[in-house]
């Protein structure tokens, strides 16, 4: 009788020690885990802080960049004395010459009144209407009375930017002795590429 709880004892014992082995094994693991875990919460903690900037600046660009998707801003425009309905009639009369079947919502001259024609911003009423204009503003260039008239989209800050450094690039280039170089618009980006 005592030699069968003797071998139950020793039974339990070594359950009881593997167990206790696997208790060890487990924390031991867990400790690993747990250091994995901070280091991963800490690596995205700063990727949150170092990219939230960067994230708010890119959310921001694209706002501005809808708020603008149906202005264009238009250069030597004779600008007169009188009011806004004078801007309102001339581009009016540009658009038609360029297409006829879009209107300006709204015009407002930009800056402070000089000796030349200050730019003005047309609001069309679709931002499909300022991809046809853009698309048609060649025509321009034949025009008796327009001529002189420049047509461009209306840039964000990052936009112009990213112009003038392309420009500076296709001047360097062209300077370090590059040729057959042109600028080209490839889904409203800039490149620089060859003729």
């Amino acid at each position: 009788y005592v030699s069968k709880h003797e071998s139950s004892f020793s039974s339990l014992n070594k359950k009881l020690y593997d167990v206790s082995g696997q208790l060890r094994d487990l924390g031991a693991r867990t400790s690993v885990l747990e250091n994995r875990v901070t280091l991963l919460e800490n690596q995205l903690s700063s990727t949150n802080a170092s990219n939230s900037p960067a994230d708010e600046t890119v959310i921001s660009e694209v706002i501005v960049r809808q708020a603008r998707s149906r202005n264009l801003i238009i250069f030597n425009a004779a600008e007169t004395d009188g009011n806004n309905e004078d801007d309102l009639s001339l581009i009016k009369f540009v658009l038609h010459s360029i297409t006829p079947n879009i209107a300006p919502a709204l015009v407002s001259r930009l800056g402070q009144k000089s000796n030349k024609p200050r730019p003005l911003k047309v609001t069309l009423h679709e931002p499909s209407d300022v991809f046809i204009v853009l698309k048609n503003k060649y025509k321009l260039r034949t025009s008796t009375i327009y001529s002189s008239i420049r047509i461009s989209p209306d840039r964000t800050i990052m936009q112009r930017n990213q112009l003038r450094n392309i420009l500076v690039k296709l001047e360097e280039r062209k300077a370090a002795g590059e040729s057959n170089l042109v600028m080209k618009f490839v889904k409203g980006v800039p490149t620089i590429s060859k003729n």
